[in-house]
Parts: structure tokens; C-alpha cells; sequence
């Protein structure tokens, strides 16, 4: 309600606004008329007297509630002013759309006292112009927020609208394309299916056609457009056809890329040796592809409608439908094999990959993917033959054999065993050839199968040389003495091999029960080292008496086998020393055991053992190809050393030596001119018809050593023959050098003889300076010796080279012997 004081604060707005040719009228603070001018009443028919005290809101608002108004004065009385378009209802009852502003009036306080509101007719033009512009507005807000860009065309496709929030993948701006034509943009080859979306919606306004397509860019390329039509035309404000786009390339080309993939699979399948089926839940088949025509016998097209089951192997089909029934839910998997008869009427195995996926909408079936594993299976027989049986004779192996002689002492029934080792067997691979020597095994093997045919026994190949015969039922001693002693009297005959008799002989070992079933092959092996031992070609019993020293002899050979299997052996090195200079010549590669148990071993714990049991040649063959190895990193490192690596009678008796030096040297890019080749005194007696190997070795441009001399008999009757370049003086005349007159005199004259053939001369086991220093007297160009550094692992070598180069350097400038340079 108005009061007086509001009235009298206002009273004197009435003669202001009166002759305003604008309508103007003054409310109170709550929005009661409080003055009407001429304009107002001009424009709207009501007299003042007929408007004052009535709400704001009840002529202009029009459909406004009282709460919206109230909401507008509440904002303009907080210092807002409101603009905007409404219907008021005039004194005739006629609407008049007016545009009003509303303002706030003060008084001096910054009080709000009123309302003033002016208010315009607004034209029929300027309605309709007005409201056009709202529609666009809202059009273009709907258009930019919901497509990538839409168009609005005429009824022949030309663009005349374009709303696009900035330019779109095409690279058009707005204005570039209004004015041309849709199939301006449009690919030649897409054109057809535009003009029939066109068309289609151009002839019934109802309908919305999507068209996809490819546009062309503003740079020339295409991109897939996807275009939603609409009919606008009887829309006065539209007046078009409104096109909806949005760019779809990625989609497009995923598809494209599936429609590939799925061809490439489609074609995989159809090519494929595997075969894809397709089966009802009962293991009907629905469908299957070409590979199954070569795998279960029968055409493709007349497996459909044939149950799975039939086409398998009787002994088969009830555990493959067990396994196929197991798969209850949607994703179960199971991996069945089994066998069918192929279109060749042979036996095949078939591994079938079947998946449920009966519940899967997409699918529909049990999926099976099967393959041939025929050879497979086969290899995995080969392989479970070989893993008990050995490749080359086809006997078992010893693994085979312990666990036969496992199950006879389980059942406690008596059992002997006889150990055969072939006498000198390393005599024919190095005469006759490795293949002769697998050939000739193979003889020995058929020969005492057929000789123990007769016996409930097992022979095995036990490695090597050496096979072992499992009796069955034997206890007495007498008894299987006659037994093996028969055996090696069948051995002795001649065997016929490559057009020439060989006559071999063999060493038997016997064990007999009680005893498990480790213990007596341990047992027969020891008794067979005793029969070489007495002489060989001979039957000898195992006796408990000889056992202790022999099974750790036959531990430490077993033990190094496995070493030689399992990378147990590492190479190490000593330094050789230049006398004169101090710094370091060469490298001596030695071989160091890492044994599991004793730690690092030396050579003196098992090269005997090496050599007894022929395994030398592979230890020589490791240190060999490790030396070379290590030579390489270290010339990788700058550092270029040569190195002398010692051989073995067994190696330098094989005629594959030279070659395996050669290849080693290839291999590790080394020059020949690095490698020295050691050989002991002992080794030289025993190679005495040998001597081509070593002519062949020096032919690659290698150096020869003569190791270890002075502790040999008939040594110097070979240094005029021997092809070597150096002598190694033995460390047993070192220790007394410069102290005892004979073990210097021998020294001297090592060392003259050596230097009137020619051959240089390294000293070992120099331990003192003194020693080094007389050696250097004497004329010894070259020692090595826990004086200068023990044997190290190839790791350290290259830091203590430039130790002792450095220190060499720092002694020549003091003036001091080279020879007392010391790590």
C-alpha cells in the first residue's frame, strides 16, 4: 500500500513526464501506478484515473504471474535495469506488443521509492524481424551445439545458410560456401546416392533421409560426411532444406578397416589348414570351412546337418562327448584330441580349440577350431623313445635302465648287473672317424643284445663307451662271472665295418644284489675300472676292499661330466713377463673347476680323471673356445694379448684339431700369430706318429710350446724335429736358482740349447726377484709366477697389464732392473 509520504516524494515526477511523447508511467514501491501520462493513455486507451493504484503487472506483464514480477522489481530495485518485449492488454481488450525498459527512482538516501517503466509500440515489421532473429538465434544455438555444421539449401541444393561453430574438417569458412551447390562438394562417385537423398526428401517432407558420402576438402582430399535431411520449405522463417553433417572419416575408415580384416579372416580360414566348425548345442555342424574337406575325410558342405561325434574314432567319441558337454556356459573352453580316418583312409589325430558360444547373439554356435597334430604327436613319441632310449643304438638309456633296476629292488628280487666299458675305443674315432666309431657302437650294442636275448635282462647304453646289463634273478657270483666272461668272449670276434674287420675288447665290472639300485651301478662301474686297471679284457667282481678311492675317482668323473654339461669350468689366466721390459708378453689360459661343493678347484684335482675317462677332449675344447672369447673382448678393450693354451695328447691325437683352432680363431676374429699351442713332454712321446697334427698347426701360423721340460726321458731327442717356437723350463728347477749350482747349471743349459735352436724360453714359477733377476742374467727372455701375479679370472687381466706397464715405465726412468717389477 502506498503511504502519503511515497505519494508526496513522487508527486512531482507528474509534471516531468506529463507531455512526454513517450508512454511513461511511475509506480510505488511495491509496483502500484502512482502516475499515467498522455502518451500511456494514447497508446493504450486507459485514463489515468483508471490506472492509478493498479499493479504493474497486471498490464504489462500480461501471463506473467505475480512472483515473476515481483522478481523483476526485486532486481531492478537492486540497480539493475530491465529491458525487454511483452503483450499488454489495452482498454478494448486488443494485444499490443510494446517494448519496455523498467528502472528504479531514488531519493536523496539512495532509497528506492518507485518505478519508472517506458514503453515503444513495436511495429508488425519489426515483430516479425524481431522474431526471425530469435528463431535464427536459437537455431544457431541448436545447430552449433548438436552438429559439426549444418546448411540450410533451396529446393535445387543451393547453400544459403551456413552455421558452423569455426571452420569444420572441410576447411571451408561460412561464407565460402554459401552460394554453391551441394554436389559442388560431393564425390563423383557419391553423387547418385545425394541426389536420391535429396530427392527423397524434397517429395515427402515426413521423412529424414541420412545420406553418407565423401566431400571434398578445401585442400582437395575427401572426407566421409554423414547428412541428416529435413524439409523445411513451408516453414516461412526456414524456407529450405535443412542439412545436418557431421564428419564420419574415422568411422568410415574403421569400417573399411573391419571389412578388411574381416576378408583377410575370411580368406585365412578359406586357405587355412585348420579347420573352423560350427555346431549346434548337441554337436550338429552348421557350418564349416574348406580345410575341413582335407582333415575329417568330407566335404563342407555335407558335414552340415551331420552330428561331430560320427566322424570320430569309436574308441574316441565318448570321452570327446563328455569333454564337449562339460562346456555349460557362455565363453567355456576345452582343448579335446582325437582321431578320425582322413579322405586317404589313413588314421589322423585332430586337436579341436571348442568354444560355447551358443548365448553370444553374434554367434549362435559352439565355435571349434581344429588342426592336424599327427606329426606332433608323433615327435612327442620320438621324444618320450628318446628320453628313455638311446638315439644312436636304440637300447635304453641309463635312466631307463636305473628305474628297471629301481621297480627289482622295490620287489626284492635278485639282480646282477655287468658294467662293459670298450677298451682303447678312442683309438678307432681317431683311426677310422667318428662315424665309423658310431657305427661300430652300434654293432657292439646289437652284439650283446642278441647274446643276452636269452636272459631276462635289460642292456642299456650307459654313455660313451660303456653299456650295462641288468640280470634279472641272479645272485651267485659264479654265475654271473661265467655269464660276463661269455659276453666278452662274444665281443672279441671281428666285427665287419667299412670293408675291414675290427677286433675290439672290453673291461666288465660286475655287482650283485642286495644293494639299491645307485649303489650297484656304482659298484659295477668301480669293479669295471679295476679290470682296466689289472690290464683290461677282463671280467672282475666288485670287491668292497678297493672301493673308497675308486667311487670318489668315479664321483669326481660323474661330477665333472656335469661340469662340462652345466658351464662349471672357467678359464683363468697368468701373466707371462718380458724380462726385459717388465711389461706383459702373453697370458697362460688354465682351467679352474667351480665345483658346487669343494669351491675352486685347480687342474692337479681332476685333470687325471679328464684324461682317464676321455673326457679331456671337451675340457680342452671349452678352455680353447674361452680363451679365444676372451682374447676378443680384451682387444675390444685396446688391449691385444697372445695366448697360450695347453693341450692334451687326446686332443693333439684327433686329426678334427687343427680344424677346431682354425674355426675358433675365425670365429673371434683373431690372428693365428696370438695363439700359442702348449704340449707337454709326456704328450710328445705319445704322439710320436702323431707329428702331422702338430705340422698342421703351425702351418695356420700358430706357436709351438714344449711344456713342462726337463721332468720328460727322451725329450731332447726331439727338439730338432718338433715344429714348436719356445720352451717352458718346469718350475721344479726354479726353486733352486741361484742357490743350488746344479739346478742353475740345468737352467743354463736349457737355456743354450734353446737358443741355439731357436726357440725362445719361458721360465715358470718364479716366485722371488732374485729369481727373476738370475733368469735375466742367464738369457731367459720370458717367465711367469706368483712374483708378478697368480692365475686370475679374464676380468682382471687388461688392469693388471697396464699395472705392470706403468710400473715398468716408472723403473726404467729410476734406472731399476725390469725384472723387479711386481703387481
Amino acid at each position: 500500500m502506498t503511504t502519503g509520504s511515497e505519494l508526496g516524494r513522487l508527486s512531482h515526477w507528474d509534471g516531468l513526464i506529463g507531455e512526454l511523447a513517450t508512454a511513461v508511467c511511475v509506480t510505488d514501491v511495491s509496483g502500484r501506478i502512482v502516475i499515467w501520462n498522455r502518451a500511456a493513455t494514447q497508446l493504450y486507451g486507459w485514463r489515468a484515473d483508471e490506472m492509478f493504484g493498479r499493479p504493474l503487472w497486471g498490464v504489462w506483464l500480461g501471463r506473467a504471474d505475480e512472483l515473476d514480477a515481483v522478481a523483476v522489481l526485486t532486481s531492478v530495485a537492486s540497480g539493475r535495469r530491465w529491458t525487454g518485449e511483452l503483450e499488454s492488454t489495452c482498454r478494448d481488450e486488443s494485444r499490443l506488443p510494446v517494448h519496455v525498459t523498467l528502472s528504479a527512482v531514488y531519493d536523496g538516501t539512495e532509497e528506492v521509492i518507485g518505478f519508472v517503466a517506458e514503453s515503444r509500440r513495436v511495429s508488425d515489421a519489426q515483430t516479425a524481424e524481431r522474431h526471425a532473429k530469435d528463431i535464427d538465434s536459437l537455431f544457431r544455438s541448436l545447430l552449433m551445439h548438436a552438429t559439426d555444421v549444418a546448411c540450410i539449401t533451396n529446393a535445387r541444393g543451393t547453400i544459403k545458410h551456413v552455421v558452423q561453430s569455426n571452420e569444420t574438417s572441410l576447411g571451408y569458412s561460412s561464407e565460402e560456401m554459401e552460394g554453391t551447390s551441394v554436389l559442388d562438394l560431393v564425390h563423383p562417385d557419391d553423387a547418385g546416392l545425394w541426389r536420391r537423398a535429396f530427392a527423397e526428401v524434397l517429395s515427402d517432407p515426413s521423412v529424414r533421409p541420412v545420406c553418407v558420402y565423401r566431400a571434398r576438402t578445401r585442400e582437395g582430399s575427401w572426407r566421409w560426411q554423414e547428412t541428416r535431411l529435413a524439409n523445411y520449405l513451408a516453414d516461412p522463417i526456414v524456407n529450405g532444406i535443412v542439412c545436418n553433417s557431421s564428419d564420419v572419416t574415422a568411422q568410415q575408415e574403421l569400417i573399411a578397416e573391419l571389412r578388411a580384416a574381416d576378408a583377410r579372416q575370411r580368406g585365412i580360414v578359406a586357405r587355412s589348414r585348420d579347420a573352423t566348425v560350427f555346431f549346434d548345442a548337441d554337436g550338429t555342424i552348421r557350418w564349416a570351412s574348406p580345410a575341413s574337406r582335407e582333415l575329417l575325410g568330407v566335404a563342407p558342405e555335407q558335414l552340415v546337418g551331420r552330428n561331430g561325434l560320427a566322424l570320430i574314432h569309436p574308441s574316441d567319441q565318448e570321452r570327446v562327448f563328455t569333454e564337449f558337454l562339460s562346456m555349460t556356459e557362455l565363453g567355456d573352453r576345452v582343448r579335446i584330441e582325437f582321431r578320425v580316418t582322413d579322405r586317404h583312409g589313413q588314421i589322423r589325430w585332430l586337436e579341436e580349440d571348442a568354444t560355447n558360444l551358443v548365448g553370444d547373439p553374434n554367434v549362435g554356435y559352439v565355435v571349434g577350431n581344429i588342426r592336424d597334430i599327427t606329426d606332433h604327436k608323433r615327435a612327442l613319441d620320438q621324444l618320450a623313445l628318446f628320453g628313455l632310449h638311446d638315439p644312436l643304438t636304440g637300447l635304453p638309456n641309463r635312466s631307463l635302465l636305473v628305474n628297471r633296476l629301481e621297480q627289482l629292488v622295490a620287489r626284492g628280487m635278485d639282480a646282477a648287473v655287468l658294467y662293459f666299458d670298450i677298451d682303447n675305443f678312442g683309438a678307432v674315432n681317431d683311426e677310422l672317424g667318428h662315424a665309423s666309431g658310431d657305427a661300430l657302437l652300434r654293432l657292439i650294442g646289437a652284439r650283446l643284445a642278441t647274446a643276452a636275448s636269452g636272459w631276462p635282462s635289460t642292456l642299456a647304453r650307459a654313455g660313451g663307451d660303456e653299456f650295462v646289463l641288468l640280470c634279472d634273478g641272479v645272485r651267485d657270483p659264479t654265475a654271473a662271472f661265467t655269464y660276463a666272461e661269455r659276453l666278452r668272449e662274444g665281443l672279441r670276434l671281428p666285427f665287419q665295418l667299412d670293408n675291414q674287420e675290427v677286433v675290439v675288447t672290453a673291461s666288465v665290472g660286475v655287482a650283485l644284489s642286495p644293494g639299491d639300485a645307485t649303489n650297484l651301478l656304482c659298484d659295477a662301474g668301480i669293479a669295471m675300472h679295476q679290470a682296466k686297471q689289472h690290464g683290461r679284457d677282463r671280467v672282475m667282481i666288485y670287491d668292497a676292499s678297493l672301493d673308497v678311492a675308486q667311487r670318489h675317482r668315479l664321483t669326481l668323473q660323474s661330477e665333472l661330466r656335469h661340469a662340462l654339461e652345466h658351464d662349471e669350468l672357467e678359464v683363468w689366466y697368468q701373466p707371462m713377463i718380458d724380462l726385459h721390459t717388465g711389461r706383459v708378453a702373453g697370458v697362460e689360459a688354465l682351467v679352474r673347476w667351480n665345483h658346487p661343493r669343494r669351491g675352486l678347484l685347480g687342474p692337479e684335482h681332476f685333470i687325471d680323471v679328464a684324461e682317464a675317462s676321455g673326457l679331456i677332449r671337451a675340457l680342452g675344447s671349452q678352455v680353447l673356445h674361452g680363451a679365444c672369447a676372451d682374447a676378443h673382448a680384451w682387444q675390444e678393450l685396446g688391449c691385444h694379448l697372445r695366448i697360450s693354451v695347453n693341450a692334451a695328447a687326446a686332443q693333439l691325437n684327433s686329426p678334427d684339431f687343427a680344424k677346431e683352432i682354425e674355426t675358433a680363431l675365425q670365429d673371434f676374429e683373431l690372428d693365428p700369430e696370438q695363439m700359442t699351442i702348449e704340449i707337454t713332454e709326456t704328450a710328445v712321446v705319445r704322439i710320436a706318429d702323431s707329428l702331422d697334427t702338430l705340422h698342421r698347426i703351425r702351418s695356420l701360423g700358430l706357436h709351438l710350446a714344449l711344456d713342462d721340460f726337463g721332468t720328460g726321458y727322451s725329450s731332447l731327442s726331439y727338439l730338432r724335429e718338433l715344429p714348436i717356437d719356445a720352451i717352458k723350463i718346469d718350475r721344479a728347477f726354479i726353486g733352486g736358482l741361484g742357490n743350488i749350482e746344479r739346478d742353475t747349471a740345468i737352467v743354463r743349459g736349457v737355456i743354450s740349447i734353446a737358443t741355439a735352436l731357436g726357440h725362445a724360453v719361458v721360465a715358470e714359477g718364479i716366485e722371488t726377484t732374485a729369481q727373476a733377476a738370475t733368469l735375466r742374467r742367464l738369457g731367459c727372455r720370458y717367465a711367469q709366477g706368483f712374483l708378478w701375479s697368480q692365475p686370475v679370472p679374464a676380468t682382471d687381466i687388461p688392469n693388471i697389464v697396464h699395472q705392470l706397464a706403468r710400473r715398468s715405465s716408472v723403473n726404467s726412468q729410476r734406472g731399476a732392473s725390469p725384472a723387479a717389477v711386481t703387481v
